[in-house]
């Protein structure tokens, strides 16, 4: 091969397969964490834990597989669901008669799916507002160059006061 030979760029199904291998690893190891604190919690031994690792790992890499084509953030569904974990250790003086075990549980799992499902949609809202506001101060340099006498100045505060 020549040495300035380009190497062939991924196709999409080549990032498609990466993204999705991602989630799945992402979830398999959450599903392992919820297992381990389960299997913790409710005793039962090394095959009590073990078997609820297992479980933990079966049930989360389907949830992972069916949230990979839609979000395929990976980084993030780790990233919320260890914030969950931490919400739900927090959370003792409200949680009333929800074992500890329990919540961290629940919070582990909505953390991972806000953090899966969520993101996107903050990264959208913030460049949709940006967007506006780069627009909005398009047409005022704009409006200002075409009626340059138009700006009415507002009364100084210690004047508004007296009047």
């Amino acid at each position: 091969m020549a040495k300035n030979a380009e190497l062939p760029r991924p196709g999409p199904g080549r990032r498609v397969l990466r993204r999705v291998v991602s989630m799945v690893t992402a979830w398999i190891v959450l599903g392992a964490v919820l297992g381990t604190i389960t299997g913790l919690h409710f005793g039962g031994g090394a095959i009590g834990l073990l078997s609820h690792v297992i479980a933990g790992i079966m049930v989360f890499s389907v949830l992972g597989l069916i949230l990979a084509p839609f979000t395929g953030r990976a980084r993030e569904s780790l990233v919320g669901g260890t914030c969950g974990c931490l919400v739900g250790l927090m959370s003792g003086p409200i949680r009333g008669s929800l074992a500890p075990a329990e919540a961290v549980n629940l919070s582990l799992v909505i953390g991972g799916l806000v953090g899966a499902t969520c993101w996107p949609w903050v990264r959208v809202i913030t460049a949709t507002g940006s967007g506006l506001v780069a627009a909005t101060a398009f047409l005022a340099r704009r409006a200002r160059r075409v009626w340059p006498h138009s700006h009415v100045p507002l009364p100084e505060p210690r004047q508004a006061l007296r009047a």
